[in-house]
């Protein structure tokens, strides 16, 4: 339907207004399903994944206690009938718990090591280049997009019958 007229606008506002409603109702019963079948599957997996976490300790404990006795320096992994047994050897990892603060003490303690132990992360600043010439902004590749008028409706929160009773009172 071609729109001639502001009657024919705010006829297909309300047409609009309608059918995003629906889809809507729609959703919000296409969540509650989705929220009962993930209920019910969470019920269902829960028994399975305490089994999962009990059999993977039992096993990482006994390869732990057992290791000397299990593995040389040369055999890492033991080939059993269900699987394989093993010892990763892993990199050491940090914990780092306030990352300011180990900033501060590595430039007091370490200074000379701090450029290469610090990440310095540089971002051009929009708020600074903003007003710039359009020149400038060529130069380093960045383009000014214009804030101009963009066309919009706002279908109202009450259907067209409720407005016309309340606009008669």
């Amino acid at each position: 339907m071609k729109l001639r007229n502001l009657d024919d606008v705010d006829i297909t506002i309300g047409l609009f207004r309608e059918a995003d409603n629906d889809l809507s109702r729609s959703q919000t019963d296409l969540d509650k399903a989705v929220g009962k079948l993930t209920a019910a599957a969470e019920r269902k997996m829960k028994p399975v994944v305490a089994h999962l976490a009990k059999y993977k300790l039992q096993i990482e404990r006994f390869i732990a206690s057992n290791k000397d006795r299990l593995f040389s320096a040369r055999e890492r992994s033991i080939k059993l009938v269900n699987g394989v047994i093993g010892i990763r050897k892993s990199e050491d990892s940090l914990e780092i718990e306030n990352p300011d603060k180990t900033v501060l003490l590595i430039r007091r303690y370490f200074p000379d090591r701090a450029a290469q132990a610090i990440k310095v992360t540089e971002i051009p600043l929009k708020t600074i280049i903003k007003s710039w010439e359009d020149w400038e902004l060529d130069k380093i590749d960045v383009s000014r997009k214009e804030n101009g008028s963009e066309p919009y409706f706002k279908p109202s929160t009450t259907d067209a019958k409720a407005r016309a009773q309340n606009s008669k009172k």
